[in-house]
């Protein structure tokens, strides 16, 4: 946007035979004449001196501050220089004697916008329409502004206004075209596109756009040929080259994407992407060097990312598959910026992919660790145990071509590798191919009578103690079963036996469905965001404005009773890989879907979710079962280990079982997750429930009660029910004796402490809100209680998205929330109390590392993802929450 210099001024008479130097002699003769002020400091601006032109403008407001025009040339003169800020206060200045000047209005609109100051331009743009609302331009301004804030619909509307005024409005026409991209509607933007290159088929961005239209339709060779077209008329259109490479890329045409990228960093050597789509396609060629030089070349433009990540990582032992991981990442960057050898890089850079490739399938995403292991294969095509990893990952997804195509192509380099013929013997066998499978096997006893050591052989399935088939559904078990003892309450009790029938599925090696990412669904979470119509209040900052009652409805609580039924709970194996599945087993042998939960489970309104393909189904057999006496309830979740899991999803589940009628001193046992945390003491100590009672399921995964309370979870997975914040509320939240404590009104809570997800210049962050009368909060030192009264008494909170602010629920309603998020991972975890309580909730996108290449290696998922926080962004964010900057 440019901002419209006025280039008379009028009402003021002067002779034409003066210079600057004889108005400065008048204004030392008449330094009360404000005429002459006005004619010096056009002279000066003729000349290019807008320093010395404001300086007199500045003197002249001094003698006689309410002079509207001279306040406007100030702030245009102001803006010409960037200086915004000042340009804006000036604007207003010169509206405040005459508020219905058209033009100085629209020029401070244009200077807020600018700003990010999209609330207060849109009532300065509203006011022009409302003194002219024919005026074209204006609309055109709103529709740029509605798009920003993430209205297209509004956005579309002023453009169509913008061009019903003036017909060869192009620009309103191409930006019209692109809302209609965003909406899925292409027929209509390519029409658009087409109609703007009847008025200029010179225009290049057009051509672009157009071209993007094509390539979304499947029409690839008329999309190359509109890129090539925008390339050919403006040779320096960097976007028109991405689009151009990234179909060659696609396409496998690595030399012509090559070509484009390096055009871009010719014309932007700035620009991260492109180092990064580089440094992909020299990999795909093989050309490791030159890969490797980019990615430093990557790495010079945010080094900061890598110099904590590589500090952090050092610090870590090798105890586990992810901090070995995490070491050969950080020896890979030190070895890449220090300039060892190829060898030695590739080296680290191999093994860190094969760590990652085990962490990722350990965790059992699957697809994600086929990835690691293609891509260290790419790098160490001889290493045979990629094979072998690469072929059992196939092999778990269902792939069992490509399974026995891995193990073969690592029997080629070596013929008589232990591990790859037991697991394509295996596999083979397992298939259905026991011709197959003896050979492989015979080569195994050949080598065991040799003296070999090797590992186990498998010539028969174990009989594994698994159910056969599956109720999506309690309550129809419930109703089918003819078993004795079995009981279902909900808030009064239920009894009722009716015909139902199960789904029945047979354990297999299937592919899990990839329709859906469960709660990782990158989808299914931009819904639920939509819900809380955010808006887009300036750079990266957004404020949620529903106040209607969202539409997700939530699950009915229940508690059923099973005689002899068995519950088996995925134990914390380390410190990233905790519970992940819950199974709850009939004594019929049913798995009962809804209060068996696994990774990655499903977000609410999600349709593809599928109840059948539980994780209990991909293990071999269960562990040993430990047979308890009594009564049993069930209180563990997926991930109750970190503090949000437990709050939300574990212990409201005492409160499920005691809205059913039941009464917890009449339990004998209580089944946690675990009682290492502070916290998870606390909480059960203050809910009176006794330790000596609680079964920790981390080291008892496998038990069979004489009679098993299973109360439902609360409700959905990552959406917190109205129910579980009362009851953490009266729970936990004592607001007589929070107010005897002095805590502070505002505060930001530190994620220094963490082991992922940092804010990477929270040091910088912290000192700007210290200025601003924050404290900075260490929430791994307080008690639960202390949270809830810090929480309960703040006026302002300020955080990183993470554990710390599930103590939401304690908040007053108007709180005021500022979120802090890495741009790849945004969730609604914490909306939803927001939403219930009436907080004011904000946030903030912040930026992270820019090379992909580096940032797929360093972070296992988005979930990990360090980031930082603009300044200027988060400026912005105070204004917004009405904090002065």
């Amino acid at each position: 946007m440019t901002i419209r210099v006025t280039a008379h001024l009028p009402g003021v008479n002067h002779p034409t035979n003066y210079t600057i130097a004889k108005y400065r002699q008048a204004l030392n003769n008449y330094p009360q004449h404000l005429d002459f002020y006005l004619l010096l400091g056009r002279e000066l601006r003729a000349k290019g001196k807008l320093a010395e032109a404001i300086a007199v403008y500045q003197k002249s407001l001094a003698v006689q501050p309410r002079q509207a025009q001279v306040a406007a040339l100030l702030g245009q003169l102001f803006a010409q220089q960037g200086t915004l800020y000042q340009a804006s206060y000036y604007y207003q200045q010169a509206l405040a004697l005459q508020p219905q000047h058209k033009e100085w209005n629209f020029e401070l609109a244009i200077v807020l916008h600018e700003l990010g100051s999209w609330h207060q331009a849109l009532i300065y743009y509203r006011r022009i329409l409302e003194l002219e609302p024919d005026d074209a331009r204006v609309h055109y301004h709103l529709g740029l502004l509605y798009n920003q804030r993430g209205q297209p619909e509004l956005a579309a509307e002023h453009y169509r206004q913008a061009i019903a005024l003036k017909p060869n409005e192009v620009n309103a026409y191409n930006n019209l075209g692109c809302i209609l991209i965003q909406q899925g509607k292409l027929d209509g933007a390519a029409q658009i596109f087409l109609r703007v290159l009847e008025f200029d088929p010179t225009w290049a961005t057009v051509h672009n756009n157009l071209g993007q239209v094509l390539q979304a339709q499947g029409e690839v060779a008329e999309a190359i040929v509109a890129y090539q077209r925008a390339i050919e008329l403006e040779p320096q259109f960097s976007l028109a080259y991405r689009n151009l490479g990234k179909i060659w890329q696609r396409q496998g045409e690595y030399e012509r994407a090559e070509v484009c990228y390096e055009q871009i960093i010719a014309l932007e050597p700035d620009n991260m992407e492109a180092y990064s789509d580089c440094a992909s396609v020299m990999m795909a060629q093989g050309k490791l060097t030159l890969a490797l030089n980019y990615l430093r070349a990557a790495i010079a433009l945010q080094p900061e990312f890598t110099t904590a990540y590589c500090r952090r990582a050092n610090l870590l032992g090798e105890e586990d598959l992810l901090e070995r991981a995490h070491l050969c990442c950080a020896r890979f960057l030190q070895a890449l910026q220090q300039h060892f050898t190829i060898t030695e890089v590739c080296d680290h850079l191999w093994q860190a992919y094969l760590h990652l490739g085990d962490v990722l399938s350990a965790y059992g995403a699957l697809n994600q660790a086929e990835s690691y292991y293609q891509k260290a294969l790419q790098i160490a095509p001889q290493q045979v145990e990629l094979y072998l990893r690469l072929g059992n990952c196939l092999a778990q997804q269902g792939c069992f071509d490509g399974a026995v195509g891995a193990y073969h192509l690592g029997l080629t380099f070596e013929p008589q590798q232990p591990q790859l013929l037991s697991a394509l013997a295996n596999l083979l066998a397992h298939n259905q191919q026991p011709l197959q499978a003896i050979a492989y096997y015979e080569q195994m006893l050949q080598l065991q009578l040799a003296g070999e050591s090797l590992v186990e052989l498998k010539f028969g399935a174990q009989a594994p103690e698994l159910p056969h088939s599956i109720y999506p559904v309690t309550r129809d078990w419930v109703v089918a079963t003819q078993l004795q003892g079995v009981e279902y309450w909900t808030k009064e009790k239920t009894s009722n036996r009716e015909n139902g029938e199960a789904i029945r599925v047979e354990k297999s090696l299937a592919p899990k469905s990839s329709e859906c990412g469960g709660v990782t669904c990158g989808a299914c979470m931009n819904k639920l965001c939509r819900l809380f119509e955010p808006l887009h209040l300036s750079h990266q900052v957004y404020r949620l404005t529903r106040q209607q009652p969202l539409p997700v409805s939530i699950p009915e609580t229940f508690v059923v009773s099973i005689p002899q039924g068995r519950a088996w709970i995925a134990p914390k194996t380390s410190e990233w890989l905790i519970c992940k599945a819950i199974a709850i087993v009939t004594p019929d042998d049913y798995l009962l879907g809804d209060v068996s939960r696994h990774y990655p489970w499903y977000l609410p309104n999600c349709s593809k979710h599928d109840p059948t393909r539980h994780e209990l189904w991909q293990l071999e057999k269960l562990p040993e079962v430990k047979k308890i006496s009594g009564k049993v309830a069930i209180l563990s979740s997926l991930s109750a280990h970190v503090y949000y899991h437990w709050m939300i999803d574990v212990l409201p589940r005492l409160d499920i079982l005691r809205q059913s009628g039941l009464d917890w001193g009449e339990i004998d046992y209580f089944v946690v997750n675990s009682l290492d945390k502070p916290f998870q003491r606390e909480t059960l100590q203050l809910l009176e429930i006794n330790t000596a009672k609680v079964i920790e399921s981390d080291h008892t995964p496998h038990i069979q009660a004489e009679q098993l309370l299973v109360p439902s979870f609360p409700g959905h997975l990552d959406w917190v029910p109205e129910s579980t914040i009362n009851f953490l509320r009266q729970s936990f939240l004592d607001l007589n004796s929070s107010l005897t404590i002095n805590y502070p009104a505002r505060i930001y809570i530190s994620r220094a402490r963490a082991k992922y997800r940092q804010v990477i210049n929270e040091v910088e962050i912290t000192a700007l809100l210290k200025q601003k009368g924050f404290q900075v909060v260490y929430l791994e030192t307080m008690t639960v209680r202390e949270q809830a009264a810090l929480f309960a008494t703040a006026k302002t909170i300020i955080a990183p998205h993470g554990a710390g602010l599930t103590n939401l629920v304690f908040c007053s309603p108007q709180t005021q929330i500022l979120e802090l998020f890495s741009p790849n991972y945004i969730r609604s975890d914490y909306w939803m109390i927001s939403h219930v309580l009436g907080l004011e909730h904000y946030y903030l996108k912040g930026e992270s590392f820019g090379c992909y290449p580096l940032r797929q290696l360093m972070y296992q998922s988005t979930l990990t993802e360090d980031f930082i926080v603009n300044l200027e962004a988060l400026k912005l964010a105070l204004q917004a929450l009405g904090i002065r900057t």
